[in-house]
């Protein structure tokens, strides 16, 4: 039996009610058709929040050096990163096909991973507010969601601290960063952003949270803004890291 293809019936919902939809639909589909894993489409039992067959979940590697500090005397204008694996093999895809496949399921294993990772290595208390890395507004409605603030919920629910949204802003779209050489990318970014209101951040320590760390441009830029607008520690939080950043 062939499982139908849940993002050619729907193709043309293109809002966040679309989006929990598809969620309800594939739920219900896989009460019926054997799940598959989200990386290699094996049907067997399956780990990471149902997400992942054994041997994939298995491939994820955790960082071993979980944060990366950052002194005063440096280009960026955030103090620490922390992220939870590197941005390779099964993440990637899982993030890849979360992005740009509509295969909401990820979002799960992201949030699990997080959170555990946040558990052993983060002091969530230090944190006023989550800021999700925004996108531009033409992109938030093409794609119908926002992965960084998807990864905020996750971590609010779980450590009690409140997501600031929809203050800072996104106002270029630029090129996608994937697209461009390293070189190229902090210029793409360059200015991109703005605060709406500067007065939440005031003196309020930061946690900036991201799906993925390559060269550290966005990330930069989106702290120099709150900085500018009178925050006080900044540190950023994602889930994969590319390896050659």
């Amino acid at each position: 039996m062939t499982k139908p293809d849940i993002n050619g019936i729907i193709s043309s919902m293109e809002n966040s009610a679309g989006r929990l939809l598809k969620v309800i639909i594939q739920g219900f589909l896989s009460l019926i058709y054997p799940p598959s894993c989200q990386a290699c489409n094996k049907k067997t039992v399956l780990f990471g929040n149902g997400i992942l067959c054994e041997n994939c979940y298995n491939n994820i590697r955790l960082n071993t050096s979980p944060k990366y500090n950052y002194g005063k005397a440096n280009a960026y204008c955030f103090e620490a990163s922390y992220s939870v694996c590197a941005y390779e093999g099964v993440i990637r895809k899982c993030v890849h096909n979360f992005k740009y496949n509509a295969k909401f399921a990820s979002e799960k294993l992201f949030g699990k991973l997080m959170i555990e990772f946040a558990e052993r290595h983060i002091d969530m208390r230090h944190f006023d507010w989550l800021v999700p890395v925004p996108l531009h507004r033409v992109k938030q409605r093409e794609r119908t969601f926002n992965q960084s603030a998807i990864l905020a919920v996750h971590l609010s629910k779980r450590f009690k601290v409140p997501i600031l949204r929809n203050n800072l802003l996104r106002k270029h779209a630029g090129e996608p960063q994937i697209t461009l050489a390293k070189d190229k990318r902090s210029k793409n970014v360059r200015d991109a952003f703005a605060m709406r209101n500067p007065l939440p951040v005031k003196n309020k320590n930061i946690l900036l949270v991201d799906d993925v760390f390559t060269t550290g441009a966005t990330a930069n830029e989106c702290s120099k803004t709150i900085k500018k607008a009178g925050a006080g520690s900044i540190e950023v939080f994602t889930l994969a890291r590319s390896m050659q950043s």
